[in-house]
């Protein structure tokens, strides 16, 4: 059964607690859901989250990356309302920080180097070239990102950074960025490209929930090496939460019921 916490007044105070289980049998948790502005329960458990993007979490929970993590739960749209898209899945967090796509989206053999200081402010760097280009980086959403290691051990990768423009040489790379520089990198700093895009929506994934309940569930298990998979959480995750973006494209009314994260070897 779902209820919501009076003890709770914002989003990061709570969701699930699933941390330090020890038993070889699946344990299934109901899910304590946090008060929210734009969400109401109903005296049976019933979830309402009204408005558009009505973007829900909780209080990440320590994560066991040998233990397989099912979450399950029924949704539908409020007989009446408007169709909306909605997004549900999880966040993968390091650090207390839930991690964004273009963290861990590394994009293979594009390692280089600045080739001189790049400056806190500068929007053109110029860097070494690497083994992989793509005359079509604006389409694939293609950003630097600094300060790497070649065994991945900097993802999650905060530096992310989209390119504007480039100068292709015979050697270099002359990159404008979208951004200025929010530091100064000396000449020699280790450079890679990363790529951004969706989430971690395992269960529910950019589509117009019906007005029948309906079940759905997911599984996530292990760590990824890199990239933003739904099935794993991202590289580097410490914790993880359950997260249901609800009327993403719209205003509407999302219901949500019998929800569940069962944590099983």
């Amino acid at each position: 059964m779902m209820c919501l916490s009076r003890k709770m007044t914002t989003l990061a105070a709570g969701l699930l607690t699933v941390a330090g289980l020890t038993a070889a049998d699946p344990v299934t948790t109901p899910v304590e859901w946090v008060r929210h502005p734009r969400v109401k329960v109903s005296a049976d458990g019933v979830l309402t989250l009204s408005g558009k993007r009505t973007d829900l979490a909780g209080k990440p929970f320590k994560l066991d990356a040998d233990k397989t993590y099912r979450f399950r739960m029924e949704i539908r749209r409020t007989p009446g309302a408007a169709p909306a898209k909605c997004y549900i899945g999880n966040w993968s967090i390091k650090g207390g920080a839930r991690m964004q796509p273009q963290q861990v989206m590394a994009v293979r053999q594009t390692e280089a180097a600045l080739v001189e200081e790049a400056k806190a402010g500068d929007k053109v760097i110029t860097i070494s070239r690497p083994k992989v280009w793509a005359n079509n980086f604006k389409t694939k959403r293609w950003g630097v990102v600094f300060d790497i290691k070649a065994d991945g051990g900097d993802l999650p990768n905060s530096t992310y950074n989209a390119i504007q423009a480039a100068v292709v040489g015979k050697d270099t790379l002359k990159l404008t960025l979208a951004a200025p520089l929010k530091k100064t990198y000396p000449a020699g700093t280790a450079t890679r490209f990363h790529s951004t895009g969706d989430g971690m929506y395992g269960g529910w994934k950019g589509k117009v929930v019906p007005e029948e309940w309906t079940a759905i569930e997911w599984e996530v298990s292990g760590i990824a090496e890199s990239g933003n998979l739904v099935s794993k959480w991202w590289h580097g995750s410490d914790a993880g939460a359950l997260r249901v973006n609800a009327n993403f494209d719209r205003d509407s009314s999302l219901e949500i019921r019998n929800a569940t994260v069962t944590v099983q070897d």
